[in-house]
């Protein structure tokens, strides 16, 4: 819409072709069967969504929130672990769980997947991590979609990196329970992980 009146591009048929890969201009006919795929909007912020609370104890939901601590660890701390920069986070509680339904009048279909979106809990920092997890009947582990959130306040944990995304998710190995501590219990974490139950 913005490029239109900037170009002063305002009739019923658009002058060019594509400013980009997604959008739809208001100027110009916009089909009522349009999904968000089409409008460029991604599955975890598509408002049409139907959502249904899980318990927190559903294999499932356990299933995609260690995915999705998995995924921060290998894919957003990466290197800084390896540098022994950043501890590596352990999952310790799942606080709410969610499965989303993209029906066909929303979403294109792309097989048989189904989306969770999971609060977490991590330690030693005791962030609170949000995110989507794709899963689907083909692949043992989910598929993170979209961004992961942190829900609270940082602090200094992260002083030690100055990546601005870096930091949402960081806590330094020379803070307390570090990464010191992180191996010694990295044996026995899995056993020690409690779950908080909610109402399905």
């Amino acid at each position: 819409m913005l490029m239109d009146l900037a170009h002063n591009n305002l009739g019923k048929k658009s002058r060019v072709h594509r400013y980009g890969t997604i959008g739809s201009s208001p100027f110009r006919w916009i089909s009522k069967n349009r999904t968000c795929e089409v409008a460029g909007i991604p599955d975890e912020y598509c408002i049409c969504v139907r959502e249904k609370q899980l318990s927190t104890n559903d294999t499932r939901v356990q299933n995609a929130a260690k995915d999705l601590v998995a995924y921060i660890n290998s894919d957003l701390l990466g290197s800084t672990i390896k540098r022994e920069v950043c501890s590596p986070l352990h999952l310790r509680n799942i606080l709410s769980a969610q499965m989303l339904f993209l029906g066909p009048h929303i979403a294109q279909p792309k097989g048989f997947r189904v989306l969770y979106r999971v609060m977490v809990q991590v330690m030693p920092s005791n962030a609170l991590f949000e995110g989507t997890v794709e899963a689907d009947a083909w692949n043992s582990h989910g598929y993170i979609v979209g961004d992961v959130n942190r829900i609270n306040r940082y602090g200094n944990q992260s002083h030690c990196v100055s990546d601005k995304i870096v930091q949402l998710y960081c806590y330094c190995t020379d803070l307390p329970d570090g990464m010191q501590q992180n191996e010694t219990q990295h044996s026995t974490i899995e056993s020690q992980v409690t779950f908080d139950v909610t109402q399905e």
